[in-house]
């Protein structure tokens, strides 16, 4: 298989062990010089593809991480921004000094913005990056995220993002999960196969079918809105510039 992107689409929580037996399955094989993609959940798992294919951090540790991250007790919230971040903090600790020069140009994390979707691809720092992937995974009314990109708020790229924006001679990563469903953590026992579907995935290739949930454009208008509306924590912005300081 010698395609020339990787498209890993939206799964949130759910889609988590799909996307880890998907690059399981990638670095089995030689060709390694892809350009990246990803929305939601997936531009996370298209940067830690990256970091895993050359050889910057290791599958099964990142493996051992999320699953703590996944048993860690957490009162009951809708915010889901603590999970996000403890899920970036996972693969940060491998993150190059110069991560921001090596992928710009070949990681493209998706947001939606008031004008619609668009692919973020240049980065000046690495908390550029986090800033990028945390944005990208930003839900109306789950998050409490100053999620702004070059003055830009930006929410999940999932929203309004259309099967054609996805290059040709791609391999599309995408979980079959239930949209609700996948905003809850999977149940261990339930992870090797998901897994399973993710290996599975990569190996029927390129014209794998790809389940796309849009909002309409009056909707988006709602949905950023409420996102206005919801009270954000600033100490994100601290965090993120601590994980990232060389």
């Amino acid at each position: 298989m010698s395609a020339k992107n990787l498209y890993f689409h939206n799964g949130g929580l759910y889609g988590i062990p799909h996307f880890i037996g998907a690059i399981d399955e990638l670095r089995k094989q030689e060709h390694r010089n892809y350009i990246y993609y990803g929305n939601s959940a997936g531009a996370s798992f298209s940067l830690a593809c990256y970091l895993v294919l050359n050889g910057y951090m290791d599958l099964d540790h990142m493996r051992d991480k999320i699953h703590e991250v996944f048993s860690k007790p957490r009162s009951v919230s809708p915010i889901l921004t603590p999970i996000m971040i403890d899920l970036i903090d996972t693969v940060v600790p491998f993150w190059p000094v110069d991560l921001a020069q090596r992928v710009s140009g070949i990681l493209n994390i998706g947001v939606t913005t008031k004008t619609g979707h668009k692919f973020v691809n240049q980065f000046a720092t690495n908390a550029d990056i986090y800033n990028a992937l945390l944005c990208s995974g930003t839900i109306a009314l789950s998050s409490n995220y100053e999620s702004i990109i070059d003055g830009e708020v930006c929410l999940d790229g999932g929203y309004v993002f259309k099967q054609h924006m996805i290059p040709e001679d791609t391999i599309i990563i995408a979980s079959d999960i239930l949209v609700l469903l996948s905003l809850t953590p999977p149940p261990p026992i339930i992870c090797p196969l998901l897994e399973s579907n993710g290996r599975r995935n990569v190996k029927r290739g390129l014209e794998n079918p790809i389940i796309i949930y849009n909002s309409k454009p009056g909707e988006m208008d709602i949905w950023f809105k409420l996102h206005s509306l919801m009270s954000k924590d600033l100490n994100w912005a601290t965090h993120i510039a601590n994980m990232t300081r060389p």
